[in-house]
């Protein structure tokens, strides 16, 4: 009998504990050797392999282990680049590939540290120390520089490299919810959770989502009315926003209409977001 009641307890015990069990974190899984993309880029016109190589590895260098801003993160974001530069070239728009390259490369480099006061101006000068190597220009490293700049909340990129950066450095928010969305939301998600825990302060879920809604909202506003046609992909991207503002709302035992007009974010302004959802949400309806 007490034999029964020991099994019992562990066997409860063992459940409980698995109820609990966080889910891992899905990883970005990318090649990461220059190799792969060099030939691909249509970088040879304008990049010795030596070059691409080189910057290839520093901008790794500088790069830590989060589990969302990290090397994985940035070689996804020069491969998305590189497909909206063929995209719209095919269109007729000429785009600086050396410029787009080296800004994805480098756009979150040395992310979490902010010497500069944002984390943007920090990769910018991080990238200036090298460009010189790479056989960047004192103008191709102003222009760079710009596009990192311009993957801050609230810039608005006037550049078609701008406006492909920002749309690839959010990329994921356009693809498939299941495996593109959600497992980049879990990242983010999860990055931010750990550097909470290391500054010893509270992470609310339900802030998390509302944050991460208001702040994808902002970048799309940011590429509207710009110098590309963005519209599919604001599109696609809008509809996995409203997907998971309805989990959102259903957690909070609210309507999707009341949600979406009252969300706010703690990390920034809400100008816009509620007017580009709730408009988004009526086209929907019947």
């Amino acid at each position: 009998m007490a034999c029964s009641l020991v099994i019992y307890v562990v066997l409860g015990y063992n459940l409980l504990t698995m109820s609990f069990e966080q889910a891992p974190v899905p990883t970005l899984e990318i090649d990461l050797s220059p190799e792969t993309y060099y030939e691909s880029s249509g970088l040879r016109e304008v990049l010795t392999a030596d070059q691409f190589n080189l910057m290839w590895e520093l901008a790794h260098l500088g790069y830590g282990e989060g589990n969302y801003h990290n090397f994985a993160h940035a070689v996804d974001t020069f491969r998305r680049a590189m497909e909206w530069a063929d995209y719209y070239e095919s269109q007729g728009v000429n785009i600086n590939r050396k410029v787009l390259a080296a800004a994805t490369l480098f756009h979150d480099d040395g992310y979490p540290v902010k010497p500069f006061g944002m984390k943007e101006d920090y990769s910018a000068e991080l990238f200036a120390e090298g460009a010189e190597h790479f056989g960047f220009s004192e103008e191709e490293t102003a222009q760079v520089q710009r596009v990192i700049l311009d993957t801050k909340l609230g810039e608005r990129p006037t550049t078609a490299e701008g406006v492909i950066m920002v749309m690839s450095d959010i990329g994921n928010t356009g693809g498939i919810y299941e495996t593109d969305f959600m497992p980049n939301n879990d990242r983010f998600r999860a990055e931010k959770k750990a550097e909470a825990i290391e500054a010893g302060k509270e992470f609310n879920d339900d802030q998390f989502d509302d944050d991460a809604i208001v702040i994808i909202s902002k970048y799309l506003l940011s590429i509207q009315n710009g110098p590309l046609d963005v519209s599919k992909f604001t599109h696609d991207a809008v509809m996995n926003l409203l997907r998971y503002a309805e989990k959102a709302s259903q957690a909070r035992g609210i309507g999707l209409r009341e949600y979406l007009m009252t969300v706010k974010s703690v990390a920034t302004d809400n100008s816009g977001v509620n007017q580009l959802l709730l408009r988004h949400l009526l086209r929907l309806e019947p």
